[in-house]
């Protein structure tokens, strides 16, 4: 982490935008990066000695965020954004309510909803500060969604606050902020992991999209995001009893043409693929973990789609994305993505059907968090739904679909 003097460096006076406690850290990481660029040794030395902290824990947190740079990019250095936050950066002390927005979750919705609601997400969250007496409110934004940042910036800036310090804040986005202990981990100016911060601080954390359903007082539609092999990706509101097929309709149904749809993920990589036969069911059933395991996310494949290549690509996801404190997470996600990759380039043996089934209930059973004990999902749904593609793969060497071969490689 050299600092190279032909680039410009984060000047001091950015620290004093924000209070010097570990509450700040993330914004402030974020902040001194669009500033130069890349996060140089120095920055890091000022950064830990504003907020009391060693250099090892503020390096500690930035990398675990793919990103933060800490050498200056090829590419010229983004320009810093000339709209500032309304209020305090970063609020500091006392009870405060924040809308999680950067969930870095593949179908999220709160993009959507930043750039076309932000004025109801600003209300919802004004309404539960005075509703809960705290005097404080910020809005978590993913700093790589600039369009829907300047938007609810706006829209806060033209609200009545009534005296609630209110602030929107850019910080990158991470799958593990989707978990409330998660987030109040980052929240706080630590690493993400699934475990409470200790003597857990006053904080109430709200989606955007509940955020929006309190300001507009109705419960009686959600958003859904669409996504994959169909003619209109994207998000769309449906009553809350709508099904999946309901929902395929309204994505345009199967592409290319002449295609048939072959199996949808309920909930994002966390949720099971299902066969094309259960599009009946409601999208919010429990028998499709869409209500427990995602964002309201569904993606659907074609005929020309691999069972095994679909469970690959999502262990792959996770064991790349989860915060990688439990052992059993950790190694048992990477393990599983490795041996399906393995059978997706023909290198799988027999043998590793039954490793796999017995990682993934393990993992399902024994995982520290509601995420890890998700993460085989994928895995567990398409060899029960689709185990002739398996069987194919490991004793015949051939892919069903004829989507694999040596080709593959594990990213």
């Amino acid at each position: 982490m050299e600092s190279v003097p032909s680039v410009k460096e984060p000047t001091v006076s950015i620290l004093y935008r924000f209070p010097g406690e570990r509450r700040s850290l993330l914004p402030l990481l974020t902040e001194m990066q669009k500033e130069a660029g890349f996060l140089s040794e120095s920055a890091i030395r000022d950064i830990s000695l504003h907020l009391g902290l060693t250099d090892n824990e503020v390096y500690g947190v930035a990398s675990y965020y793919p990103w933060f740079r800490f050498a200056p990019s090829p590419e010229a250095p983004p320009e810093p954004s000339s709209e500032r936050s309304p209020g305090a950066t970063s609020p500091s002390g006392g009870a405060v309510v924040v809308c999680n927005a950067a969930r870095g979750e593949p179908g999220d919705v709160d993009r959507f909803l930043l750039a076309n609601q932000p004025a109801a997400i600003v209300q919802g969250l004004l309404r539960e500060a005075k509703r809960l007496g705290f005097g404080r409110a910020v809005i978590w934004v993913d700093a790589e969604w600039p369009t829907a940042a300047e938007r609810v910036t706006r829209a806060a800036g033209e609200a009545e606050k009534g005296g609630i310090v209110f602030a929107v804040v850019r910080v990158p986005g991470a799958f593990m902020h989707r978990d409330e202990a998660a987030f109040l981990k980052a929240f706080e100016g630590e690493r993400p992991i699934g475990d409470r911060p200790p003597g857990e601080p006053r904080v109430a954390v709200y989606s955007a999209e509940r955020l929006v359903r309190l300001a507009k007082e109705t419960r009686s539609t959600a958003l859904y995001a669409l996504g994959g092999s169909v003619r209109e990706p994207g998000a769309v509101q449906a009553a809350a009893d709508v099904t999946v097929r309901q929902l395929f309709e309204r994505a345009g149904g199967i592409i290319p043409t002449g295609k048939t749809l072959k199996a949808f993920q309920a909930g994002g990589p966390l949720g099971k693929w299902l066969p094309a036969d259960r599009l009946d069911e409601l999208a919010g059933a429990d028998s499709l973990g869409a209500s427990t395991c995602g964002s309201g996310s569904f993606q659907f494949a074609n005929v020309d789609a691999c069972a095994v290549d679909l469970a690959a690509r999502s262990l792959e996801f996770l064991s790349r994305n989860l915060c990688g404190k439990c052992a059993i997470c950790r190694e048992g996600t990477m393990q599983m993505a490795e041996i399906l990759c393995d059978i997706t380039r023909g290198k799988g043996k027999a043998a590793d059907l039954t490793l796999l089934v017995e990682l993934g209930e393990g993992l399902a059973t024994t995982g520290g968090c509601a995420l890890g004990r998700a993460a085989p999902n994928a895995l567990l749904s398409t060899m029960q739904a689709f185990r002739d593609e398996f069987d194919a793969h490991v004793r015949r060497n051939t892919c069903l679909a004829g989507r694999c071969g040596a080709g593959r490689e594990i990213p």
